[in-house]
């Protein structure tokens, strides 16, 4: 798999793959990541090609999706792992 370029967007790092005769489109955002492979094609062959996709409507839709994984992780964790504070001992003087 090797980097083929990058397209600058402040909402997110995003990051174009070739890797045998697949493309990834690799998008990234604090500790989330998207990722969507598209098999290589005569539409689409190359970074330029994979750079139409890539369009305002798209990264809006991924920064949504960013919206919900942040929430479900959130949720998850408020629900799963302990806070910190609740196993603190009592102070004894």
């Amino acid at each position: 798999m090797r980097i083929i370029g990058e397209i600058n967007d402040p909402r997110c790092k995003i990051t174009i793959f070739k890797m045998g005769n697949k493309l990834a489109i690799k998008l990234e955002n604090n500790l989330l990541e998207q990722t969507y492979k598209l098999r290589e094609s005569i539409a689409i062959s190359n970074f330029q090609d994979v750079k139409t996709i890539v369009d305002e409507i798209f990264l809006q839709e991924v920064v949504q999706r960013f919206e919900e994984m942040s929430n479900s992780i959130g949720r998850a964790m408020e629900r799963n792992v302990v806070d910190e504070d609740d196993d603190e001992f009592d102070v004894i003087i």
